[in-house]
């Protein structure tokens, strides 16, 4: 069955096993094998073709069918992980530099590093 993915949450059994259930334009569906849940995490937002099994009221997701498992993750979500690692950087620069002030603390350098990025970043 072709399912967009919405979002998706962590939880536990009872037995406190692990699973996932994933928000999807049919409701929520739950995954209890840990190699599909990661793969269909890296997926929301897109269409999947999924194998569902139906217990009493629930549906429960088998696997991904295979020619979706290799569907690439949706391009903004590679431009914000691009753009934290990016500012993540800068403000490691910054706090490097900082390291010269010995009136400073860590925690106030990191602080000041962090402030300064996001200074920046607003000001463009």
């Amino acid at each position: 069955m072709k399912l967009k993915i919405k979002d998706f949450e962590d939880k536990e059994t009872k037995a406190e096993k692990p699973y996932t259930r994933f928000k999807t334009n049919e409701g929520w569906m739950s995954c209890f094998d840990k190699k599909e849940c990661d793969k269909i995490k890296k997926l929301v937002g897109t269409e999947v073709e999924l194998e569902l099994k139906e217990s009493g009221n629930f549906k429960n997701i088998v696997k991904i069918v295979e020619e979706q498992s290799t569907k690439e993750v949706p391009r903004s979500a590679l431009t914000i992980s691009k753009t934290r690692t990016m500012y993540t950087s800068y403000a490691k620069d910054i706090f490097l530099r900082l390291m010269d002030e010995k009136e400073m603390s860590f925690d106030e350098r990191m602080d000041k590093a962090v402030e300064l990025v996001k200074r920046a970043r607003n000001a463009f």
